[in-house]
């Protein structure tokens, strides 16, 4: 049939373009800790503020945060668990086992 009308396939959509989406995981760390600290009023985070700065929901700046304070909670007490499990020689720096002779 040359005269049937047939529809395009739909095309995927993209989401919004953020500015948090690189790959650099480090980056993004740094940079919504930073938000988070120039958002601080009292005790609390701004969460509103942090989401506007970086394109996305508040909901999702909340999560971001959540992991990236598990993940930094998880490494302290792996830090604190290293300190505590090495003996106090490796601690020390190693002493001569003799003095130099006086000349």
């Amino acid at each position: 049939m040359p005269n049937r009308v047939t529809k395009e396939k739909a095309k995927p959509r993209k989401a919004p373009e953020s500015k948090f989406n690189s790959k650099d995981t480090t980056d993004n760390s740094l940079v919504l800790l930073w938000l988070c600290v120039n958002n601080i009023s009292g005790d609390q985070i701004n969460f509103d503020a942090v989401a506007a700065a970086l394109n996305i929901t508040t909901i999702a700046a909340k999560f971001r945060f959540r992991r990236l304070k598990d993940k930094m909670d998880a490494k302290m007490k792996a830090f604190e668990e290293s300190k505590e499990a090495k003996p106090e020689s490796a601690t020390k720096p190693a002493q001569p086992a003799m003095e130099p002779a006086d000349i």
